[in-house]
């Protein structure tokens, strides 16, 4: 009897404690406060990109592709305060434009670059420049090219120029199965990544499969050796990835986890299409669609209406 009262006080002891603890609602308050200290921004390295100002343009007399599909001869383009306001056979010319005399010249959409290395592997090529692949692990899809991109890296100015190239999906290389997060940019001179950055673009997850991981892993004497390997690793790793998805926080996706999750504009780079179609169905995961397959491309957008443009390039 003794001891059943005892342990009575000792649980009333207890129970006061807590209660005490609690009082006021201080200890959902407190953790409140923690969990807002560790919250983890989505999107800690925003874009900072501001449209140059220019002066109100027009090319007239050129042949133009439209990005919808259409070529019209002897045709007319407008600029006005960095985006293009007008696309034509005719369009009005406002007071005080400056017109360009397009005889001759070729006026297209501004080339997007799909799967470009411009920043993360710089000219002059010296080792000193060279991050663009974390090959450390075959999966570091925790690591963000951004955080590589140099912005004064002249292969910008060059392939503005030489190939009118606009906008930039800039990815990790392709030494590992998941090399971590692309990123897209706009081909302006900036002091930072961030000044480049395309606002609201989505992010992608870059993956390889086939003889780059084995190569460079089989080396090493680590797997993956083989492309049997690599199907193997990239399947367990979004076996691990869908086991924690319940799990996680909204908040927590692109926080530093390695387990890849998917993104728009996620894709895998491989130099056979039948690798592809293997990595796109590893024993059922990733469970989702892929939006993006991709083989080191460089595509116009002649396929993104005349109003999306990214830019023109004459020639």
């Amino acid at each position: 009897m003794i001891r059943v009262t005892g342990a009575a006080a000792a649980c009333l002891m207890l129970l006061g404690c807590a209660t005490t603890g609690s009082s006021g609602g201080s200890g959902t308050a407190a953790a409140d406060e923690r969990r807002n200290e560790t919250a983890v921004d989505p999107d800690p390295y925003p874009s900072t990109y501001r449209r140059y100002p220019g002066v109100p343009t027009v090319i007239r007399g050129a042949t133009i592709y439209d990005g919808e599909g259409g070529r019209i001869d002897n045709g007319m383009v407008a600029f006005a305060d960095g985006e293009i306001v007008a696309v034509g056979q005719s369009v009005p010319v406002p007071e005080g434009a400056t017109v360009i005399d397009g005889t001759g010249l070729w006026v297209t959409p501004g080339i997007i670059d799909i799967h470009s290395h411009l920043g993360n592997y710089p000219s002059p090529s010296v080792d000193a420049h060279s991050d663009g692949n974390e090959a450390t692990d075959p999966n570091t899809a925790n690591v963000w090219t951004e955080h590589s991109v140099w912005p004064q890296d002249p292969g910008f100015s060059r392939a503005l120029a030489n190939g009118g190239v606009t906008t930039l999906n800039i990815l990790p290389g392709s030494a590992n199965l998941f090399g971590g997060r692309s990123v897209t940019v706009r081909n302006v001179p900036a002091r930072t990544m961030q000044g480049m950055k395309f606002p609201g673009a989505p992010y992608g997850l870059k993956m390889a499969c086939g003889e780059n991981p084995k190569r460079v892993y089989g080396s090493r004497n680590r797997s993956p050796a083989s492309r049997m390997a690599n199907i193997a690793l990239a399947r367990q790793a979004w076996i691990d990835a869908t086991r924690k998805r319940p799990r996680r926080s909204p908040t927590a996706a692109g926080s530093g986890s390695k387990s890849p999750t998917r993104r728009p504009g996620s894709g895998c780079r491989s130099t056979r299409p039948g690798r592809s179609a293997s990595m796109s169905r590893p024993a059922a995961s990733p469970p989702a669609r892929w939006p993006t397959w991709f083989c080191g491309t460089v595509i116009p957008s002649a396929s993104i209406p005349a109003r999306r443009w990214s830019g023109s390039t004459a020639r």
